[in-house]
Formats: structure tokens, C-alpha cells, sequence
């Protein structure tokens, strides 16, 4: 008789033992379950890039059609947004440029140069632009945003001269930089096909000749 008792003491302290460590073990799992979801989650959050939210995101939308591109915040500070749009290959597509003070909005594209440049009103409505303001930014229209316009400007003191876009076809674009007086200085040769840049000084002849990544 002591022997039964003892042998079903034994079973009984063996099985909560059982039950005990069971819980125990699933009071460990859950928690870790649950922590790899939400850093899961987080991390999705932060990698993803939501402009639908944006105030210029509509205007956007409707100049060269956003959704068909991977957008990503370069820069977003109290004074402008810049969003870059890139196709399927990662290549840049767009870029576009938010001014919060003024709510200003350029859309540039990399191949062809500023595609829009309009102030948003908060009807979106257009806003008719003043004659000197037009002015101010014809040489912004020419160059800002141009692919080549950062080589240009590495061997040219652009901002020295007043810039004329006087080519621009589907196969290259040319640009003359004249100075005061109506002289011409320099000129750009950029050839879209095969992304070669040529920049001559008309008085001291070429001065750069090489294709651009």
C-alpha cells in the first residue's frame, strides 16, 4: 500500500512539473512571437515612402502620373520637400521640388528639364506669376534640373552668365551662356542617346568632352 501511494504521489508531483514548465515555455514564446511582428512591422514602416498624404502630391500626380514610379523624401526641412521619383531600373525619372515658404512647386525631369513650376494655391488654382518674377526664373527654367547641368557648372561659372537653351529635341539639347552684353561664352552640346557632354569655350575652344553616368 505505501509503495502505490508513493509511486501515484511521484506521477502527480511528475505531471504539474509537466504542466509548469509548459506554461512556462509558452510565457517565453509569446512574448518573442509578438516583439518579431511589431519590429517587423516597424521596420516596414520606416523603409516605405508615403507621399499620398503630401500637398503637392495631386499636382504631382497629375504632371507625370507618380504612381507609375518609386518615390523616395530626399530632403524635408522647414523651408522645402524634394522628392525624387525613380523608374523600375532605379534610375531617376523626376524630381520635385516643394518651396513651403512661398508653395512653390517644381517638377523636373532628368532628361528634358523643368517640366512644371507653378505656385499651389490652397483652392489649386493657378496663380498668374508677375512679370519680374518670370523673369527671375527664365534661367532657372533653362537649367535647373538639367542632367548635365552639375558638369556644366564644374567647368563654367554658370551662374556668371545669362543661360539660352536654343536646342532641345528628343536627341540632344544645347545650351549658349552669354554674358552682360549679349557675347556668347560657352556653349553645351548634350547628346540624350548616348549621354555625351561636350562644353566649348567659343574663344578658347573645347574644354570638356565625356559622357555622364
Amino acid at each position: 500500500m505505501k509503495t502505490f501511494v508513493l509511486t501515484t504521489a511521484s506521477a502527480l508531483l511528475l505531471t504539474s512539473g509537466g504542466i509548469v514548465c509548459a506554461a512556462h515555455a509558452n510565457s517565453d514564446t509569446t512574448p518573442v512571437s509578438e516583439k518579431n511582428i511589431s519590429m517587423n512591422y516597424q521596420e516596414y514602416q520606416t523603409d516605405a515612402e508615403n507621399i499620398d498624404g503630401l500637398l503637392e502630391y495631386d499636382t504631382l500626380d497629375e504632371v507625370v502620373d507618380a504612381d507609375d514610379f518609386s518615390a523616395q523624401i530626399m530632403e524635408n526641412n522647414n523651408h522645402k520637400r524634394v522628392i525624387l521619383l525613380t523608374g523600375d531600373n532605379g534610375q531617376p525619372q523626376f524630381k520635385s521640388i516643394y518651396v513651403k515658404d512661398t508653395n512653390r512647386l517644381k517638377v523636373i525631369d532628368f532628361k528634358d528639364g523643368l517640366v512644371f513650376n507653378k505656385i499651389l494655391s490652397d483652392k489649386e488654382e493657378d496663380v498668374e506669376e508677375s512679370d519680374q518674377d518670370t523673369e527671375a526664373t527664365e534661367q532657372e527654367t533653362e537649367l535647373e534640373g538639367l542632367v548635365e547641368y552639375s558638369t556644366l557648372a564644374n567647368h563654367v561659372d554658370v551662374n556668371g552668365y545669362n543661360a539660352e537653351v536654343v536646342q532641345n529635341n528628343p536627341h540632344k539639347r544645347v545650351i549658349v551662356l552669354k554674358g552682360d552684353h549679349g557675347q556668347q561664352q560657352f556653349k553645351s552640346i548634350y547628346v540624350k542617346d548616348t549621354s555625351r557632354l561636350k562644353i566649348i569655350n567659343f574663344h578658347e575652344g573645347l574644354v570638356y568632352n565625356g559622357i555622364l553616368e
